[in-house]
């Protein structure tokens, strides 16, 4: 798959060319995010109401928390200093609804059933390869049959 064309928004940029009767949402209070901030002026408003250049904000579209997040912010946010105030109260959303028995940083599709990483080399061989996909279609799988000892076998990684 080219590159850039695995992620939704790429996708999304050919639909008002290939769709009838599709219309695009121009209002600012929809999709306000780290990547359009500097063109939205934000306000909370006394009463808790959350303004974008006017209107009320719809939809926001936070990505990531911690230094990335505070860097995109702080690159294009500048001193729009109520997008700070949301930003700060979507981590404590976020802090208070998180469970604390989940490790830092965990991801479900870290590795194979047996507990062992994935590699990067191991996921975009099996991206590329439909045969593969088509031969080993859990590809999270471990033992006999898995696409973990199919790349053993290759000697692509070490066995345990």
């Amino acid at each position: 798959m080219p590159a850039g064309l695995f992620v939704d928004q790429r996708w999304c940029d050919h639909v008002p060319a290939l769709f009838d009767k599709v219309k695009v949402l121009r209002d600012p209070g929809y999709n306000v995010a780290s990547w359009n901030i500097s063109t939205r002026e934000v306000a909370v408003h006394k009463d808790g109401q959350v303004t974008v250049n006017g209107v009320p904000l719809r939809f926001w579209h936070f990505t990531k928390l911690g230094p990335t997040a505070d860097l995109m912010t702080k690159r294009y946010a500048k001193d729009n200093f109520p997008v700070y105030e949301i930003w700060h109260w979507y981590r404590d959303a976020v802090e208070d609804n998180s469970e604390p028995t989940i490790p830092e940083r965990y991801w479900a599709y870290d590795a194979y059933s047996d507990g062992r990483k994935i590699e990067k080399p191991h996921r975009v061989l099996y991206r590329e390869r439909r045969d593969l996909q088509a031969r080993f279609p859990d590809p999270f799988a471990s033992g006999p049959g898995s696409y973990q000892a199919w790349l053993e076998a290759e000697a692509a990684i070490p066995a345990p």
